[in-house]
């Protein structure tokens, strides 16, 4: 369905509390008012829990680091009043190397406007390389100076046990955050891939919530609105890692890294075929794209713009069988009514052992 330029997707919604939709001409006048229709917001019970979602924090991106420091401290300001918890996903700084004024101010920036909400993040591909694209090992240790938590884990209502990297939080009730960043120079390596594989195995009849950097460099699934990925980072494990996906049907997928705006879901209608910008339900999986929390990315003229003036993100409201994502503009404090998106996530039985993979990656 299209609304003048605009096209909408199934999960769009109206924004909490809509009660029309006008529609303009180019003088920005109004032309007629309809009732909301399908756009309304179904009643999906009672509450749980608020997320706020982040990612490409980029905390002193080079000659913006005064931005990249007020964007952060502006986000989580504003999400620690309205949210229980949130997820960066990744690239939390520019340079690895950088500690003093990189990962160090990210860390003392998101201490000090927290307040009493939890925090969860993940390395993303800038905290592997310098500045001349060199890619240095990262450790489990070093990761959690400056986040308190290694490069992959997960987060549930189980008792914390650091060994086995699952970290305690009574705020997700039944639900499971995996927290899955880059443990080398790409995405995934043997160890990792295997390691989701059992968490996803051991909570397949749980709704899962799965955070890693980079999405999948194909027109299938979201997240390259600007069509300019021309890698993804999870290199030879990708077919492995959709196939996972694929089976284990009550894993919703997060991922940053491309710095789309929210409002790139307008440019849609100008490619052909359309790549999905935000939201996707490609082969049954959700795949969910976060825009940058610094330097936003749009397209002018068929090219890449930077927009260091552009901060967002997204509110989730969870409830029993569904997520409400709620775009948000951090510089200008308001949601973003086309960023609206309500998802029913309804869990499937998934029979034990039953997953297996064609390439022999997996040891199952």
């Amino acid at each position: 369905m299209k609304i003048g330029n605009t096209t909408l997707i199934p999960q769009n919604v109206a924004p909490t509390n809509a009660k029309k939709v006008a529609i303009f001409d180019s003088n920005g006048n109004i032309v007629c008012k309809m009732h909301l229709g399908h756009l309304a917001m179904s009643n999906l019970g009672t509450k749980k829990y608020s997320v706020g979602l982040l990612s490409d924090t980029h905390t002193n991106t080079y000659s913006h680091a005064q931005d990249s420091y007020d964007d952060l401290e502006r986000a989580i300001g504003w999400l620690s009043s309205n949210a229980e918890m949130t997820c960066i996903s990744g690239d939390l700084a520019n340079l690895r190397y950088d500690y003093d004024d990189g990962l160090q101010k990210h860390k003392e920036l998101v201490d000090a406007n927290k307040g009493d909400m939890q925090v969860y993040e993940i390395a993303g591909n800038h905290e592997h390389w310098d500045s001349n694209a060199k890619v240095f090992p990262l450790s489990d240790a070093e990761i959690k100076t400056y986040t308190g938590f290694p490069l992959y884990y997960t987060v549930s209502n189980q008792p914390t046990d650091e060994a086995n990297r699952n970290y305690y939080s009574p705020t997700v009730g039944e639900d499971v955050y995996i927290m899955c960043g880059y443990a080398d120079s790409l995405q995934f390596n043997a160890t990792t891939i295997q390691w989701l594989y059992e968490v996803l195995e051991a909570n397949r009849n749980k709704r899962c919530f799965l955070f890693v950097h980079a999405p999948i460099d194909d027109a299938q699934h979201c997240g390259d609105a600007l069509n300019v990925i021309t890698w993804d980072g999870i290199g030879a494990y990708k077919s492995v890692f959709v196939a996972l996906l694929r089976h284990y049907k009550n894993v919703t997928w997060f991922h940053g890294h491309t710095h789309a705006m929210l409002e790139m879901q307008n440019y849609l209608q100008g490619l052909n075929p359309p790549l999905p910008a935000n939201y996707d339900f490609t082969d049954g999986v959700h795949s969910i794209h976060i825009p940058a929390t610094s330097i936003s990315r749009d397209i002018s003229s068929g090219s890449r713009v930077d927009n260091v003036e552009t901060s967002q993100g997204y509110l989730m409201d969870v409830y029993e069988n569904h997520i409400v994502l709620k775009g948000r503009d951090f510089v200008k404090g308001e949601f973003i009514p086309i960023a609206h998106y309500c998802v029913d996530t309804t869990l499937q039985t998934v029979e034990a052992n039953t997953f297996t993979d064609s390439t022999g990656t997996i040891t199952t």
